[in-house]
């Protein structure tokens, strides 16, 4: 009975899933929805926008194809003998651009330049700077969307941290560490960085160990995010880091 008890509350606590949040969505009004909307919106532009101008289509159709996408994944009743058991949001996510693609409705329409939410600009502007700077020439669209899946939850628990820093006046410290914390290749030495901060180098090694823990815990709850079930978040978190590492 034990068992059973845990495994019921350790999904208890699992956190609202893309699945959730999308079923929502779909069926909801009003601030909350439009909140929950603009969550998906965020989540998934960047890499649905890098799917489509790595298949070769301009920046402008691109930037109107995706918030078509979105647009009319959300206004019709696609949920309808879906099982979010049954796959990973983002695969959903990618099979689902393709046969919009497919259907020559995409091809055909096009929202009038500036039409849509005044966040899919500032999404679009993001998304297209992104695109820009990816190196990876050799990345397949479907290769380049995982990346960007990837990169864009990486970012999100970064600023979550951040966030978390900063309400504890704390965020210029965290600007200082975080090279440390990201293990980037070209990050100052810890004596450099102790002498900025004013700290011993003792601290700062402390510091930088608890930001990385609690780091990789915002980064599970992102990835959690994105599952059905608790026990596909491993498999989640080994994709994503394949995804950002793969050359």
């Amino acid at each position: 009975m034990a068992k059973d008890k845990t495994s019921i509350d350790r999904h208890a606590a699992f956190p609202a899933t893309r699945w959730s949040l999308l079923f929502a969505a779909s069926g909801g009004s009003g601030a909350n929805a439009r909140r929950q909307l603009n969550e998906l919106f965020t989540i998934y532009w960047s890499p649905l926008h890098a799917f489509l101008r790595r298949r070769g289509i301009s920046r402008e159709d691109a930037q109107d194809l995706t918030q078509e996408f979105l647009a009319d994944l959300l206004r019709r009743d696609f949920l309808a003998g879906i099982d979010p058991a049954k796959g990973k949001f983002r695969s959903f996510l990618l099979a689902s651009l393709q046969h919009f693609l497919s259907n020559d409705r995409a091809s055909r329409g096009r929202l009038k330049r500036g039409g849509g939410h005044k966040l899919h600009a500032l999404l679009t502007d993001e998304a297209e700077r992104r695109y820009v700077a990816e190196p990876a020439d050799h990345l397949t669209p479907e290769k380049l969307f995982e990346r960007e899946w990837a990169r864009t939850l990486l970012d999100r628990a970064a600023d979550g941290l951040r966030d978390q820093c900063a309400g504890k006046g704390q965020a210029s410290l965290f600007d200082e560490l975080w090279p440390c914390i990201a293990a980037d290749e070209n990050a100052p030495p810890l004596a450099s960085v102790a002498g900025r901060v004013g700290k011993s180098e003792g601290a700062v090694r402390v510091l930088v160990h608890r930001f990385r823990q609690r780091f990789r815990e915002l980064l599970r709850e992102e990835v959690a995010g994105t599952v059905s079930t608790p026990e596909e978040v491993e498999e989640e978190m080994r994709d994503l880091f394949r995804a950002v590492m793969d050359p």
